[in-house]
């Protein structure tokens, strides 16, 4: 019976003994392997979201191709707001691709709403050609001060971004976003500096043309009417364009000296214009990519002048 005990009592020991060493055994491997496992997961998230991040970069560059299109298809002798690019047609908006979308858009500068859309940058304002009244004439917040500082400045190197006012003294940091009650959206919208200076009477918002000495408030009221048709609407079906500069004198009444003044002001066509696209996965709204093409149309396509990455 001694002996009997004895031996039960070491088996139990030895089974205790190695109890205790699977156990350090086993909390070392979890201690090794749970960091490894947590790694594994998190480079599995990481090369996830690079995956949905790529994914969503060439949706949006598809968008970007699609645009293009659209301008090289286009007549080019006369450009308006009710023309593919800018009407919000069918290839603009949410376009379904696969495991998710593109769509083409744009912020109105007079709503601050955004638009299926491209903007024709001869609708803004040239700060490397206006002069200083209409600088001034296109939003108080351009000073005096602030406009010598533009035309010195352009004098010397022209602006290659708009952004490029905010390193001259004295501007607010607000002075292009900054909303007011004529224009939610700020006027960044309203400005560029591409193009050779021209506007063009058939796409530009009513604050641009109101600061083009000659026109009056009035007469650059009347213009838009005429261009947005009987349903007041710009886009539409009743959209009714100038054909030729011609035409823009004839329905203005405008004298010849006068409008010797003003047509060098303006154009019916453009040839710089900005795509702006965005792609989205179907499967999650958080992974996004933004992309900016600035183009210049001509004779021979498009000629990319710019290229940004917005997100």
């Amino acid at each position: 019976m001694k002996r009997i005990r004895r031996n039960t009592l070491r088996h139990r020991r030895v089974s205790g003994q190695a109890m205790i060493a699977c156990l350090a055994v086993l909390a070392f491997v979890t201690a090794i392997i749970g960091p490894i496992s947590m790694g594994l997961l998190l480079e599995a998230r990481v090369t996830r979201n690079r995956e949905d991040k790529l994914t969503t970069f060439y949706l949006a560059r598809s968008g970007l191709e699609v645009g293009a299109r659209l301008l090289l298809v286009d007549d080019r002798s006369s450009d308006a707001l009710s023309d593919g690019w800018s009407s919000g047609a069918a290839e603009l908006s949410k376009i379904e691709l696969d495991d998710g979308s593109y769509s083409i858009m744009y912020r109105q500068p007079d709503t601050g709403e955004r638009r299926y859309g491209i903007v024709d940058e001869e609708r803004k304002l040239n700060i490397n050609t206006a002069d200083r009244g209409t600088i001034r004439a296109l939003d108080p917040a351009f000073t005096e001060e602030i406009a010598k500082a533009i035309i010195s400045r352009r004098e010397k190197r022209p602006f290659a971004s708009i952004q490029e006012i905010f390193e001259l003294p004295g501007v607010p940091p607000d002075l292009l976003s900054k909303p007011t009650e004529e224009l939610p959206g700020g006027i960044e919208g309203l400005l560029t500096v591409f193009g050779d200076g021209k506007v063009n009477v058939n796409t530009a918002p009513l604050h641009v043309l109101k600061c083009l000495e000659p026109l009056t408030a009035q007469q650059a009221e009347l213009l838009v009417a005429r261009r947005y048709g009987q349903d007041g609407e710009a886009g539409t079906a009743d959209d009714a364009a100038f054909a030729d500069l011609a035409e823009v004198r004839q329905f203005l009444l405008m004298n010849d000296e006068t409008f010797a003044r003003l047509a060098p002001l303006l154009t019916i066509s453009s040839d710089y214009f900005t795509i702006t696209a965005t792609g989205r996965l179907t499967s999650t709204a958080v992974s996004t990519s933004e992309l900016r093409e600035v183009v210049r149309r001509g004779e021979d396509g498009l000629l990319v002048l710019r290229f940004e990455q917005l997100r």
